[in-house]
């Protein structure tokens, strides 16, 4: 029983020196920056809507979706 829970202890503790060690190579997922646009279209393509703020009571802006 002593024999299988030091092997994996030392799994264990090997996997986190390797993690340690070698987690440098990968790099991190990031976002992509910046506004990404969305056309939002019907399944043969068109009509797509159109997109426009609608000036909202209180200074916000709503954006409002109309059928072009």
């Amino acid at each position: 029983m002593s024999d299988r829970y030091t092997k994996i202890v030392l799994t264990v503790i090997a996997v986190c020196l390797l993690k340690i060690a070698f987690g440098d190579l990968i790099a991190p997922a990031e976002a992509q920056g910046g506004v990404q646009r969305v056309a939002i279209c019907d399944l043969t393509g068109s009509p797509c809507a159109s997109v426009t703020p609608v000036p909202f009571i209180g200074g916000a802006q709503v954006w409002a979706f109309s059928r072009q």
